[in-house]
């Protein structure tokens, strides 16, 4: 029982582990950075000239994270938010430049940092309202998305100060030392021009100090990318992609790392990238406006595979061929693309369905005359271009034999008994007694150089020797004969015509083939009857249906023209060959010798 509680207890608190788990990793989508080596990224506008003190600094790092800023030997830091939202603010030595640094610390992992020169410079005051009050032009930023901005600077001792320009005026008062700071708020998505003046109380301004800013506050369009390979076996990628003319696009990595250029006037950018071995890489591309507006992201996904794919298995192949072309069978990994080398040719022969198997066509070189022997490398090749180790195969291209042949025939048919044949039993004579000449003529056309499969016709004919009886065939003394000689004689004809389906083993210089012949065949007898003029040899046509077995030996003298021999074995029944209900069967043995015309 002990057992069966502590496995409960660890089973109770894996499954806790894994719903943690699930939860930290199903947070939405943010720029917040992961723990990572790059610096934080700065979202704010940071002046390289000013006369402020202190600046406040804001951006992204990783969630939860400390930041720290360093401006020349002192630090400030701060920790950023759960999506690593964080706001600093540093204090600058009057009158020098500043080195600042700023970089993340999260579970003792320092990051890369970004180094800012700022130079402090002290505003001077203005020494009457002749003068225009002194403006820290440094730290305003050419272009904001902010609604409003706050202008600091430097005039005469408790007066009025006016800010025009934006969408309403605004005005505050210097403090003892003339310092003041005047928030103005600026028209939407447009250029202000900002005029700063001091008003005396008797209405005297001052010569006026002017600036431009552009407010913007709509995203810019995300970028579009261009065609890119979605499989790579590289470890680098350039990216290339069009976005609004001259502003910054940001590439985010799959590790968090960020990666920027800028567009051309022609709103053309490309940026070259790292990508994570052997995995798929989601990279986010951003378009950033000059005020800090961020576009959606236009996301693509490359995967990376430096892994080549196993050697294809090659499990049936024809080794020797007539064709030009052989089916090549086998197994390789799925959706891989197949590679011939031939000498040094490569040619594309197709792709590994998505269970492993292929069947492709691999095209093969051949001789006219002689046989050629073909060593062809196949590779599997993955999406990314890594390509397997070849497998070798070795085929001999033969002599090409047509497609279309003529074949006449001459030889010998005869009788059998193996079936059923009750004619020959009753007149008391073998049926081998009764061979004879046959002549064919045979069509052959191969379905598919190769293939082995072929169909044709036959036409031919067959005679039996005249078989005399002893004594007469008939005996009868009341019976008048005029030429016992000639009535007691006895043979056959048969015509037939079939169709011959066959299936060929090609060899280098003969074939041997099987099939069988089917169709009508035509009886004659000839063979003495009475009639009223007495007993007179009578010929009667039966039919039948013949089927054939066949089979072909066949020597190529060149590859149109072949010597063969040809055996069949034929069963075609025919009933009531007499008077008395026999069969006789007029299939039988066949036995020719013919050649072939290749057409």
């Amino acid at each position: 029982m002990k057992a069966i509680f502590k496995n409960k207890f660890a089973e109770i608190l894996l499954i806790k582990a894994f719903l943690i788990f699930i939860f930290l990793c199903a947070k939405p989508y943010s720029f917040a950075q992961t723990e990572t080596s790059e610096p934080p990224t700065i979202i704010s506008f940071i002046p390289k000239e000013t006369s402020r003190e202190t600046i406040e600094i804001r951006g992204i790092s990783c969630p939860r994270c400390e930041v720290i800023a360093e401006v020349n030997e002192t630090k400030f830091s701060t920790k950023s938010d759960e999506k690593g939202n964080f706001s600093i603010k540093v204090k600058l030595e009057r009158g020098k430049e500043n080195l600042l640094r700023i970089y993340s610390v999260s579970k003792n992992k320092t990051s890369k940092f970004s180094e800012y020169r700022i130079v402090h410079k002290e505003l001077l005051a203005p020494k009457s309202i002749k003068e225009a009050p002194s403006v820290d032009l440094g730290s305003i930023p050419p272009f904001t998305r902010e609604p409003g901005i706050t202008v600091f600077g430097r005039a005469l001792p408790k007066i009025k100060v006016v800010a025009k320009g934006g969408s309403s005026p605004a005005q505050a008062f210097s403090d003892e030392n003339g310092y003041f700071e005047i928030l103005v708020f600026l028209k939407f998505d447009q250029m202000n021009q900002i005029e700063i003046f001091m008003e005396e109380e008797g209405g005297f301004l001052s010569p006026a100090v002017k600036f431009n800013i552009y407010q913007i506050t709509k995203a810019p369009p995300a970028p579009k990318i261009d065609t890119f390979p979605e499989y790579t076996n590289k470890d680098k990628i350039k990216i290339k992609g069009e976005t609004v003319p001259g502003i910054k696009v940001v590439a985010e990595l799959p590790t968090g790392a960020k990666i920027e250029t800028l567009a051309n006037k022609e709103g053309i950018f490309d940026l070259e990238t790292s990508l994570t071995p052997n995995s798929e890489n989601q990279i986010s591309f951003f378009s950033v406006d000059p005020a800090g507006n961020t576009s959606a992201p236009t996301r693509i996904k490359i995967l990376q595979d430096s892994i080549p794919p196993d050697p294809p298995k090659i499990e049936f192949f024809p080794s020797r061929v007539f064709q030009e072309k052989i089916t090549v069978i086998g197994k390789g990994e799925p959706e891989t693309k197949l590679i011939a080398k031939i000498l040094d040719k490569e040619i594309e022969l197709g792709e590994v369905g998505k269970v492993g198997d292929f069947v492709v066509q691999v095209p093969v070189m051949k001789y006219q005359r002689q046989v050629r022997r073909n060593y062809i490398q196949i590779f599997s090749e993955d999406k990314a271009g890594n390509r397997s180790e070849p497998t070798m195969i070795i085929v001999d291209a033969l002599p090409e034999i047509k497609r279309l042949s003529v074949e006449p025939t001459i030889g010998f048919h005869t009788f059998t008994g193996i079936f059923e044949n009750s004619f020959f039993a009753r007149i008391g004579k073998s049926p081998y007694k009764f061979f004879g000449p046959s002549f064919e003529i045979q069509f052959l056309y191969l379905m598919q150089p190769g293939s082995g499969l072929s169909v044709g016709g036959t036409f031919g004919s067959s005679f039996s020797r005249n078989v005399r009886f002893e004594p007469p065939f008939l005996q009868d003394p009341n019976v008048k004969v005029s030429n016992p000689e000639e009535v007691s004689k006895l043979s056959f004809a048969t015509t037939f015509i079939l169709f011959s389906p066959k299936f060929i083993f090609l060899a280098e210089s003969f074939d041997i083939s099987f099939g069988i012949d089917i169709g009508p065949v035509f009886l004659v007898k000839s063979a003495p009857e009475e009639t009223e003029q007495g007993v007179e040899r009578i010929n009667r046509l039966f039919n039948g249906i013949l089927i054939r077995l066949n089979s072909k030996i066949r020597y190529f003298l060149t590859p149109a023209v072949s010597v063969f021999i040809n055996p069949a074995l034929g069963y075609a029944p025919v009933q009531k060959i007499n008077e008395e209900g026999d069969k006789i069967d007029s299939g039988g043995v066949y036995i020719n010798l013919g050649i072939s015309f290749g057409l």
